[in-house]
């Protein structure tokens, strides 16, 4: 589940919202396709608080009527879902897209690319270890992926990234390995059966079959779970993969439990946070990081913006008038209190954060800088520091496409409305491996050995 996000989980829970999808090789009429992209279209500017009061704009409503002048022959929905989610790019939002779970394979999942990826700029690697159950064939964590079904790497992600979710290009690279299997059938109709080049394997193409059986290597499912290590005698290194802990949110909150309990017992100094890579979650399993770390209550955003329209305004509207937006004061909700000091790390920290950061992994990033907890190391996270949430499901009549819109905005701790990434304190690259450059500057700060900003140049 880790591996596709909980943007597939809330695909999942309502695939078509209790709408009949028609049959995926079903003629869909010229007219019925491009009422389709207007009811998308109006439901964006109605639901989305970005677009709230912008009908005349034209960027959106130029990306729309470029769409619906490609449609002059009836399409299936297969057809239909490649056309249309060329606009998600457009609405610039991670949060805001046509599920590729649209149109689901024949055999469901057990029929989609089986490996859980990396996406590092145009390249691709195994974000796990796997082996082939029928032979033991092994695959290393980190082997980089050249080719599939005879598409080179780069020109694949980049076909892919033309139809991508995200704030910044970057982003909508990144977020394709979120659910990579069903955007190759999605765009490309494969499944069950794919030949993969892989860098340094003998032999070429190796034909990568769903029923193969392969699994994750023994101990690579601890990936998607906190994890500690010391990168010194002083300085701890917290790995937190994900936030989208929603089926057992006792268990994460245990293992965190546990794991700063070992933080004490060991006397560290320093702790390194690690959320690069963590495409979020739920914004409640960063609260139960935070208590661990501050002194005093803590607000993870400043104040929270809804449009409102027919489905949420409540009974009778009491909330207000479709159309109109409300600014959600937060008050003592949400605010994350800190645990007892004889619990809490009283020692200089550092939050790692880099492009693939998103969502409740930046609510946190955001709450730790703008309330001066922690110092950023890394790169610049591809979403925006003010992030968008409470999605709700949108299916277009005709097609049963699934779109996800969100309905809030949430403004960082510091209220800059303005609509930028996260910035860390000190930018360095990241390559994701033990010992990176970033990891080893984040160690010196949190040792007290480097200053947290890098010096102005002279």
């Amino acid at each position: 589940m880790h591996a596709r996000s909980l943007l597939l989980a809330l695909a999942l829970s309502t695939p078509f919202a209790g709408c009949s999808a028609p049959p995926a090789d079903a003629p869909i009429p010229v007219e019925a396709l491009r009422a389709d992209l207007e009811a998308w279209e109006a439901a964006v500017r109605e639901r989305h608080p970005r677009w709230s009061g912008r009908a005349d704009d034209s960027v959106l409503a130029q990306a729309f009527d470029d769409v619906a002048a490609t449609i002059d022959t009836p399409l299936d929905r297969h057809e239909a879902f490649r056309r249309f989610s060329t606009l998600n790019p457009v609405f610039r939002d991670a949060h805001t897209l046509l599920m590729p779970t649209s149109v689901p394979p024949d055999g469901g999942d057990a029929a989609l690319f089986p490996f859980d990826l990396r996406v590092d700029g145009d390249r691709l690697f195994l974000r796990r270890g796997w082996r082939r159950e029928s032979d033991g064939l092994a695959l290393a964590a980190g082997t980089e992926i050249l080719a599939i079904n005879a598409l080179p790497t780069d020109a694949l992600l980049a076909g892919m990234a033309r139809h991508g979710h995200g704030e910044t290009a970057s982003l909508r690279t990144h977020m394709l390995a979120v659910m990579f299997g069903d955007w190759l059938h999605a765009l490309h109709g494969w499944t069950k059966h794919f030949d993969v080049r892989f860098a340094g394997l003998r032999g070429g193409a190796l034909r990568v079959s769903t029923n193969d059986g392969w699994v994750p290597e023994v101990g690579d499912t601890a990936r998607w779970t906190p994890s500690l290590d010391a990168l010194s005698p002083d300085v701890a290194w917290l790995r937190l993969p994900t936030f989208d802990v929603d089926d057992d949110p006792d268990r994460f909150a245990e293992a965190i439990d546990a794991l700063f309990a070992t933080i004490r017992e060991s006397g560290y100094r320093g702790l390194v946070i690690d959320v690069r890579g963590n495409t979020g979650g739920q914004s409640e399993a960063g609260a139960v990081v935070a208590r661990y770390l501050i002194d005093r209550p803590m607000t993870p955003v400043s104040i929270a913006r809804e449009r409102l329209h027919d489905g949420n305004n409540g009974m009778f509207g009491w909330r207000g008038a479709p159309g109109s937006v409300r600014d959600i004061e937060l008050g003592d909700e949400g605010v994350v209190e800190p645990l007892a000091p004889t619990h809490r790390f009283n020692g200089r920290i550092v939050l790692m954060v880099d492009a693939m950061t998103y969502s409740a992994a930046i609510v946190f990033a955001t709450m730790l800088q703008d309330h001066g907890v922690a110092t950023l190391v890394g790169q610049s996270t591809g979403g925006f520091g003010n992030q968008t949430g409470n999605m709700e499901p949108f299916v277009l009549p005709a097609t049963g496409l699934l779109a996800y819109i969100p309905a809030r905005e949430f403004v960082r701790p510091s209220g800059d409305p303005r609509l930028a990434p996260v910035s860390p304190d000190v930018e360095m690259p990241t390559s994701g491996q033990v010992r990176d450059a970033a990891l080893e500057r984040a160690r010196r700060i949190a040792s007290g050995e480097s200053p947290p900003t890098t010096p102005a140049a002279p």
